[in-house]
């Protein structure tokens, strides 16, 4: 009474169409492309889907498993101190690099500096970035962070400086550019 001559008519239209898609949702799932099936991440690529995901904890576990298997890298430390800071717990952070073992890597001091540059202890975090470009001057994210130690404490020179060492170093690493 109320829907007047021609609102049935469209609510009957309506009710069709979420009918179909409701009956026969198939077509809306994802499926498996063909030569996909075995497709495998690698645990790089699991800890970065973890992170994206807020799966912090799971995503520093398998950062872990990485730095014990494989060749350490700094862009991993850098995964590991993100998800920290994350979840709050920079101090998990400290406690974890205090009682890692290879100390003396460019990584090791790479994830120092970040460490400290996210607790915004410039001069710490300038430091350690100092010590991981001595060890090994073409760690990119050192220069990369070097550079934002020297914007925060508005040395925008020196700034600009180190990013364009950084982009010299990994010219293929857009956040380098973008900062």
């Amino acid at each position: 009474i109320l829907l007047g001559k021609r609102r049935p008519t469209m609510t009957i239209v309506y009710l069709f169409l979420i009918s179909s898609i409701t009956i026969n949702p198939s077509s809306l799932l994802a499926q498996v492309h063909p030569g996909y099936e075995n497709f495998k991440f690698s645990s790089k690529e699991e800890a970065e889907l973890l992170f994206a995901r807020g799966l912090y904890k799971e995503s520093i576990e398998k950062c872990k498993e990485i730095l014990k298997t494989e060749k350490e890298r700094s862009y991993i430390f850098r995964m590991m101190l993100k998800a920290w800071q994350a979840m709050n717990d920079l101090a998990s952070a400290e406690q974890f690099l205090k009682g890692y073992s290879k100390s003396g890597s460019t990584h090791f001091w790479y994830a120092t500096g970040y460490l400290n540059y996210l607790k915004a202890d410039y001069p710490k975090a300038e430091e350690a970035f100092k010590q991981a470009i001595e060890l090994e001057p073409e760690n990119g994210l050192a220069w990369n962070n070097l550079g934002a130690v020297f914007s925060e404490k508005k040395q925008y020179a020196l700034a600009v400086e180190k990013v364009k060492k950084a982009i010299e170093v990994n010219p293929k690493e857009p956040m380098f550019v973008w900062n």
